[in-house]
């Protein structure tokens, strides 16, 4: 039989969706695998493998809405992307072993490999963002473990990839938050992931039996949707770099303009 692959979605994409994968080029799958959520697929047009795998959601394949969706995963990479890079924490690309509190981190081609150095861990409520030069590989050693703890929840984690992720879980393995990749991401043998899938420039590929849960945009209120943030600057309890990511999901806000418009400096 199949593997499972498990995807929940979490994502802030366009307004009132809820996307376990989103796409480029295509998305393929040769499993019997199940989306309870939508799909988006931008600028291509080739979704493969539904039947036999099946969409409980709106599969939206070079629409308006699949063009939103495209278009607010790769603003949240490339703005994202750009913080950690000349701001972000320093951490070993080997993850395993690893103990990370919310913030901005960055690191080389990483691994989550089941090395015996341990499972990586979050521990505290707030907004993870790790950022990779190139490659995020997981399972090469076997099923890799992931804990969350002190509040950290899959929602509000960001892979953010410079190239490729390509996961080996297996069944066993649960990988914890979103993935938005440069290039592509491929599931190889199964396991669970709890976070969308989001190839900015290629495919995403299931080549197992996967089962994708759409959790909804809880990310888009758990990061700070402007509509949610008070315009009493005292009681915005955030750093800056955290503020920054806040305002940027805001096509039309500026740090500048909201320091501007709230801050009285008299």
């Amino acid at each position: 039989g199949y593997n499972t692959f498990t995807i929940s979605a979490s994502l802030p994409v366009a307004a009132g969706s809820n996307y376990a994968a989103i796409a480029a080029t295509t998305i393929t799958n040769s499993g019997s695998s199940v989306l309870t959520g939508d799909l988006a697929l931008y600028p291509g047009t080739s979704v493969t493998g539904f039947p036999p795998g099946t969409v409980s959601g709106t599969q939206n394949i070079n629409n308006s809405a699949a063009g939103l969706a495209m278009a607010a995963v790769t603003s949240y990479f490339n703005t994202n992307s750009a913080i950690a890079i000349a701001s972000g924490t320093a951490i070993l690309p080997a993850l395993d072993g690893q103990t990370l509190t919310p913030g901005i981190y960055k690191t080389g081609a990483a691994t989550l490999a089941d090395s015996g150095a341990g499972a990586m861990n979050f521990n505290g409520a707030g907004t993870y963002i790790i950022y990779t030069s190139s490659t995020l590989t997981t399972g090469t050693g076997g099923a890799p473990t992931m804990n969350l703890s002190g509040g950290a929840t899959a929602a509000n984690i960001y892979w953010l990839v410079g190239s490729s992720a390509v996961l080996n879980s297996g069944t066993a393995g649960i990988f914890q938050g979103n993935i938005i990749a440069s290039t592509s991401i491929t599931d190889t043998i199964g396991g669970t992931v709890n976070g969308t899938l989001a190839a900015l420039t290629g495919a995403v590929v299931l080549s197992a039996a996967s089962l994708l849960n759409a959790q909804g945009a809880g990310s888009l209120s758990a990061i700070g949707n402007f509509s949610t943030i008070t315009t009493d600057f005292a009681d915005i309890k955030a750093s800056y770099n955290e503020l920054i990511t806040k305002l940027n999901l805001n096509s039309g806000l500026t740090f500048k303009n909201y320091m501007l418009s709230n801050i009285d400096t008299s």
